[in-house]
């Protein structure tokens, strides 16, 4: 029944299921980045038909989204089909939900808690540059982890880049030191400078690198408790969504923070 579980994962690209190959337990995680283009529908509201479809063949244990609103449509559509829905910010109109929310299958995490952070700044743009993070258990091995979403402008100069990635590694090491991280991120061609500086070669912290299982990258970067399965972003004709999976499995090793390298600037 394993086996054709993985199967299925395969082919349906996200399929949660236990892989003892790794020892521990297996999880994907999913991008969905809703892109429009000259559609009849509200800026922004993800295609409710498109997003049932999503769900109902991937699978995914953990869905995030980039800057997407949401009707309560959507919301309970998702919650129908075994996902819970968090969103990080509700603004005063309580049918849409703005920034980076994430979905989780309610029977692959317990989810303990989470926040958000804005960076503000004269030079940035504003409400565009938003961290949130999510602290959570899975089911099946007890395992603590925690998932960081960083929402980025579409182009961010050196001096910015240098900015927020120096607070999130300091953010990240005294919110999640010693546990399983997960970052995902709107890593483009314009913003490749703050996944460089995020993944040097920095002291006293447990390091991220990308997570990639051949040498494509991908817009998640994982510290060393995180063992990369597959990562598979699949070509569509779907301009709705740019949708990437990575799966994961927890390394049971012993990890420890990195004793040499450069120090975080101030």
């Amino acid at each position: 029944m394993r086996l054709l579980i993985a199967a299925i994962f395969v082919l349906l690209l996200g399929l949660f299921g236990c892989d003892k190959g790794n020892k521990g337990v297996s999880f994907s995680t999913v991008k969905f980045d809703c892109r429009y283009t000259s559609n009849p529908i509200d800026l922004y509201q993800p295609s409710f038909d498109t997003l049932q479809l999503f769900i109902q063949n991937a699978k995914p244990d953990l869905i995030s989204f980039k800057e997407t609103e949401f009707t309560g449509e959507c919301i309970n559509q998702i919650e129908s089909t075994g996902y819970r829905f968090i969103p990080i910010n509700m603004p005063n109109d309580s049918t849409t939900v703005r920034f980076s929310p994430v979905a989780i299958k309610k029977s692959s995490f317990e989810f303990l808690g989470s926040s958000y952070y804005i960076y503000k700044n004269d030079t940035l743009q504003q409400n565009k540059n938003m961290l949130s993070w999510y602290q959570l258990k899975n089911s099946e091995s007890g395992h603590i982890f925690y998932f960081f979403s960083i929402q980025l402008q579409d182009s961010l100069n050196s001096y910015q880049s240098e900015m927020i990635a120096f607070d999130f590694l300091k953010r990240m090491d005294e919110i999640s030191s010693g546990v399983p991280v997960i970052l995902m991120g709107n890593f483009n061609e314009s913003n490749a400078g703050i996944k460089e500086l995020l993944t040097k070669n920095w002291i006293n912290i447990y390091a991220l690198s990308d997570a990639k299982s051949t040498s494509r990258e991908t817009n998640f970067l994982v510290n060393d408790f995180l063992k990369i399965v597959s990562s598979y972003k699949p070509q569509s004709n779907d301009t709705l969504i740019n949708r990437e999976i990575v799966r994961f499995t927890f390394n049971n090793n012993n990890i420890s923070k990195r004793i040499k390298g450069k120090t975080i600037p101030e």
